[in-house]
């Protein structure tokens, strides 16, 4: 499911007059519940029996459009610009959702593993940084219950950045976004 919300014109260019349309699209997708294969030792797809994990996937994209919608002036990731104009509830809400739960299907880490590069307090991110660090604090590998694109981790060792973890929606955010696009 996929919607776009027109949320009125801002004075992105500081002009005086409200003429930048601003408009955020939102997408709800389900994902996974493909068959996996390997190769056998002759190179040949084999079919293992196993499922891909199914999971709910959140997306959210605002653009901020020049005066005569041709072209886009900040487009993107761009919710937090789109904040600082925008303050109506529904954007509001999807805002505080895009923070939260934006692409929960592309986490590089564990939430130990988040957590502690969070608290790194570095501005940019740098992989082999990130990695360093982890390893220096003895969570570069840990063990792991979830799923990953592809895989489900039963208490297993899982290296960071080695998979995209995912973080499963709850009921209620996928019920309430449902709503939303609806």
């Amino acid at each position: 499911m996929k919607k776009v919300f027109n949320f009125g014109k801002i004075d992105y260019n500081e002009s005086g007059r409200k003429n930048c349309p601003v408009t955020v699209e939102l997408e709800l997708r389900k994902k996974g519940g493909e068959e996996v294969f390997t190769l056998d030792t002759e190179g040949k797809k084999k079919y293992t029996g196993e499922i891909t994990p199914v999971y709910y996937e959140f997306s959210a994209s605002g653009t901020i459009w020049n005066a005569q919608k041709t072209d886009c002036l900040e487009c993107g990731q761009c919710l937090d610009t789109i904040a600082e104009y925008i303050k109506a509830p529904l954007f509001t809400e999807i805002y505080r959702l895009w923070k939260k739960y934006h692409l929960n299907g592309m986490n590089a880490g564990t939430p130990e593993q988040e957590e502690a590069i969070q608290k790194m307090g570095s501005r940019s991110y740098n992989y082999d940084t990130v990695c360093e660090y982890l390893k220096n604090i003895g969570l570069y590998e840990v063990n792991y219950t979830g799923l990953s694109i592809g895989k489900v981790y039963n208490n297993e060792p899982y290296k960071y950045g080695h998979a995209w973890l995912i973080r499963e929606l709850p009921q209620d955010v996928i019920t309430r976004i449902t709503e939303i696009l609806k």
